[in-house]
């Protein structure tokens, strides 16, 4: 998910294996909603623009040379 989830943007990160830092994450998505709704749209809006499926489609022509 890294190239979706982008700390403070679209989500909170933690360090792999860090459970510690991990449970501090989900306090902190939990007791802050109203920051965690503004990071899920910005996310959503983010995997629309990126992974829309006309776009992708047409890039996936470009890279098989317009098949």
């Amino acid at each position: 998910l890294r190239e979706t989830i982008v700390d403070g943007e679209t989500g909170w990160t933690y360090p792999a294996g860090d459970a510690a830092a991990l449970a501090r994450t989900m306090e902190a998505a939990l007791d802050q909603r109203d920051e965690a709704m503004r990071r899920a749209r910005a996310g959503r809006s983010m995997v629309s623009d990126r992974y829309e499926r006309h776009f992708v489609f047409d890039r996936l022509m470009e890279a098989l040379g317009g098949a």
